[in-house]
């Protein structure tokens, strides 16, 4: 047993002072007769000396015996202190075992906690996980997006210089806007010049035959020498003579003109309303080519007045068809 135990029951407690007492005093006693045996044997004066100490001895045995009431009282009020104290004890156990309660309760709570401390470090764990696959593909999306910005840059780059060029041919569109302008106010005023010819020269040439004298070819063709111009022909040069077909055996009258690479022939009619004038440049050609082999051979019909489909046959068979008016069957 433990000291605090001992001290805590009072029966232990008295029981074993009892027998200290008990000792002290056996211990004492037979120590002085010891000491009383020994001076008896050695001398038998000492005897009186030795009854005087044993009336000391006893004299200090009542003080002793004195001395163990006062430590009984001593022990007594010991003993209720350590009543009142078990008493507090006893409180504190309560005390204490509340507060074992209290510290289960806390247990617990601490054992639920780490569980969830637990759970939040695994879903801790897994975030991290996440939040690593998150930054692995931002990454590869910062990647992807400097990638697409360099791409970004060059495109705006070429943009630009595609603006620029746009830029520079917008301006050039519209110097050939004015261009185009300018030559649709001259076509228009060569337009106002060719119908007021072909006004004056109408009346003149009512009263003759669909067909016009060589002296008349030359004036028409003068009239309409800016439409020729058109077509790379200077009216001047133009000559007349005579080809010959030996496969038809014929000798035709016609109206040329001679370069290096081309001959341009020409028909040349005030009024084409049939196909009479179609088929005599058409002859006219099979001769030049018959005469002049290699050489290309261009067909200008050039009248005042021509009928519409006439014209649109004339043209599908490669007919160039200058003239100052297109008129329908009708008129």
């Amino acid at each position: 047993m433990s000291i605090d135990e001992i001290i805590n029951n009072p029966e232990i407690f008295n029981k074993l002072v009892s027998k200290v007492y008990e000792q002290i005093k056996n211990d004492i006693i037979i120590k002085r007769l010891d000491g009383i045996e020994e001076l008896t044997r050695t001398t038998y004066d000492h005897v009186v000396l030795i009854w005087e100490k044993l009336a000391d001895i006893e004299s200090k045995i009542l003080k002793s015996y004195e001395i163990s009431e006062n430590y009984s009282k001593q022990l007594y009020e010991i003993n209720k202190r350590l009543e009142e104290i078990e008493k507090i004890l006893q409180e504190h156990s309560k005390r204490l075992e509340e507060m074992n309660k209290a510290l289960l309760d806390h247990s617990k709570i601490l054992e639920e906690h780490s569980k969830r401390l637990e759970e939040l470090e695994k879903a801790l764990r897994e975030h991290s996980k996440f939040l690593e696959e998150h930054s692995k593909r931002l990454e590869e999306m910062n990647k992807v997006l400097l990638e697409h910005t360099k791409l970004l840059e060059e495109h705006s780059r070429k943009f630009d210089e595609v603006n620029k060029r746009l830029e520079e041919h917008n301006k050039i569109l519209m110097e050939h806007a004015k261009v185009i302008e300018e030559l649709v106010k001259s076509i228009g005023e060569f337009k106002d010049y060719v119908d007021k010819r072909f006004t004056r020269l109408e009346i003149m040439f009512n009263s003759f035959t669909s067909r016009a004298g060589h002296h008349i070819e030359k004036t028409m063709l003068e009239l309409y020498k800016e439409g020729l111009i058109l077509h790379g022909i200077n009216a001047s040069n133009i000559k007349h003579g005579f080809i010959e077909s030996k496969k038809k055996g014929k000798k035709y009258e016609v109206d040329f003109y001679e370069t290096n690479d081309y001959i341009y022939i020409f028909e040349i009619k005030n009024l084409c309303d049939d196909t009479a004038a179609i088929e005599q440049l058409e002859n006219r050609k099979e001769a030049f080519e018959e005469n002049f082999p290699g050489k290309k051979v261009k067909m200008f019909l050039v009248c005042n007045s021509i009928q519409d489909k006439i014209k649109e046959l004339a043209e599908s068979e490669g007919i160039v068809v200058i003239t100052g008016n297109v008129f329908m069957l009708s008129d």
